[in-house]
């Protein structure tokens, strides 16, 4: 969304109505999707100045609960900033949450009870910003006039302190990026940073496609395009990072 205007939730709304119940998927809120002002103050982003997201207007829990394609879990606030779903593959159990950008200390408390309540579940966390093209916990929070957490909070007040916390997902900066390291249970947290929208064609619809391997206790990273029909195949692009499938606990 960009930015945050009422036409292009429209056009996303309809557009996901096309893979709806056939294809699953999970929404994950930006600094695009939230408060705009044209007219910012000095070294302030025009994005994120309140968040007044759109998304329940166009993407309510209602929506999420009634796709049979997982098991919905739960929400914050009501709203679809933050909410996290249950599936299962291949006899293991996964959980997916999703948390707004920046999140605030509440929204941190939550998803860490949701965890806690769910602990033998194999956890992937989503969250807008947390790594910028270095691998560094980033997420340029001083450019937004809202109050929340920065990548590096993210990562001591919640992401380190749950053992089945297997991975992170994030956009936000331009280009790939990656970086694995270990929980205070001293299990291996994998985070990985993608986001094509400055290349050809507003990204060319390249997207990030990951198989488990439970074979080989790995997950396989490709990067493809169904615009151009072809994968890229350079190393930030295309890699494998370790996982042990047995036991997530």
């Amino acid at each position: 969304m960009n930015p945050n205007f009422e036409i292009e939730w429209q056009l996303g709304c309809e557009i996901f109505q096309a893979i709806e119940r056939h294809i699953p998927y999970v929404l994950c809120i930006g600094n695009h999707d939230q408060g705009y002002d044209p007219h910012p103050p000095k070294g302030v982003s025009a994005y994120s100045n309140r968040r007044d997201s759109k998304i329940d207007a166009y993407f309510p829990p209602s929506r999420f609960q009634r796709n049979p394609l997982y098991r919905y879990g739960g929400n914050f606030e009501g709203s679809s900033s933050n909410y996290f779903v249950f599936f299962t593959a291949d006899g293991m159990d996964f959980m997916v949450i999703t948390l707004e950008f920046m999140p605030r200390n509440e929204a941190i408390a939550w998803a860490d009870k949701v965890i806690d309540a769910h602990r033998t579940r194999r956890c992937i966390v989503l969250t807008h910003g947390f790594l910028d093209t270095r691998a560094n916990r980033n997420l340029h929070e001083g450019s937004y006039a809202i109050e929340g957490n920065t990548a590096q909070a993210i990562w001591d007040k919640f992401l380190k302190r749950h053992k089945n916390i297997f991975l992170v997902l994030c956009g936000h900066d331009h280009g790939e990026a990656k970086r694995s390291d270990k929980g205070e249970h001293g299990n291996l947290v994998h985070q990985v940073m993608a986001n094509y929208q400055f290349f050809e064609k507003g990204g060319n619809g390249w997207m990030r496609v990951l198989h488990f391997h439970p074979e080989e206790d790995r997950i396989q990273f490709r990067t493809y395009s169904p615009v151009l029909n072809r994968y890229r195949h350079e190393p930030s692009s295309e890699f494998s990072l370790p996982y042990p499938m047995d036991d997530p606990r």
